[in-house]
């Protein structure tokens, strides 16, 4: 029987969206502010915040670059594609040497106790490919989805 492989499903909070939307406040308020200032006052200190916007700038869009991807897990092997970068990963089963998933507890004073959770995936060749739960709607499905089809469990 042909199953349908499982494709993720980006979630609205995931941390490339989140950089997206704090590279445009920061800008915007750059921006506002700017016009508060007197120009005397800022003319010595724009050569330092153009050069501190330009390098979040720079940081902010490699990351959204680098951490959007879309996994697609079927019954032959698992893709990992970078639609930003166009490039493309496949990984046969037969590749990964060891799945696991990390859960991180910690307590902090202002939001209380923050949990977290990440699949790692380990391959022959040394490289790793991890993704987190804040990141996929559907995050439960890839995990089960991979744990079925490298280990046979849930099958």
């Amino acid at each position: 029987m042909l199953e349908l492989p499982v494709v993720s499903k980006i979630a609205p909070g995931c941390r490339a969206f989140n950089a997206g939307v704090v590279l445009a406040s920061v800008l915007f308020s750059v921006i506002l502010i700017s016009y508060f200032i007197p120009r005397e006052v800022a003319a010595g200190y724009w050569a330092i915040i153009i050069l501190l916007c330009a390098t979040f700038l720079v940081a902010s869009i490699y990351y959204v670059i680098k951490s959007y991807k879309i996994i697609i897990v079927s019954s032959l092997n698992i893709t990992v594609k970078y639609p930003l970068l166009r490039k493309e990963i496949v990984i046969d089963y037969s590749e990964i040497n060891n799945v696991n998933t990390y859960r991180i507890r910690r307590d902090d004073n202002k939001y209380g106790t923050i949990f977290s959770q990440s699949f790692l995936i380990e391959l022959a060749d040394g490289r790793s490919i991890s993704f987190s739960f804040q990141d996929y709607l559907n995050y439960d499905d890839l995990k089960a989805a991979i744990y079925k089809y490298k280990l046979g469990i849930g099958a």
